[in-house]
């Protein structure tokens, strides 16, 4: 790994944080989907964390080319939400879960591209 990979990961691993909360949130209350959720503090400080966090990982199966990996964190997280009865915060969760996976797998190709030209 040579340093632009080096730099571009780190990069990449810093957006996958705040960076891409803010995106979302941004996103979300352009596309006044916010509005459809109740306002829970407690739950959109946990959601943000687990977010970043599924982030990270996502962006690291990619780069090890793990795909399997990465589809059965969607998988899993799938299943988790699927007993979800209140169907605006299941749309909320699952547009916010589409969003983070497609910023992971935005960021993870990038490294991806950069490694093979290199």
């Amino acid at each position: 790994m040579n340093w632009m990979q080096t730099t571009y990961l780190g990069l990449a691993l810093f957006l996958c944080t705040i960076p891409a909360n803010i995106f979302i949130r941004w996103f979300m209350k352009t596309a006044k989907i916010l509005a459809t959720v109740k306002n829970n503090d407690d739950l959109l400080r946990a959601g943000r964390v687990i977010g970043a966090l599924e982030r990270i990982l996502f962006l690291i199966f990619i780069v090890n080319n793990h795909y399997d990996a990465a589809g059965f964190l969607i998988a899993a997280k799938s299943i988790l939400r699927y007993k979800e009865t209140e169907t605006a915060k299941t749309e909320y969760l699952l547009i916010g879960s589409l969003l983070s996976f497609l910023i992971a797998v935005m960021l993870g190709l990038g490294y991806t591209a950069l490694a093979k030209t290199c």
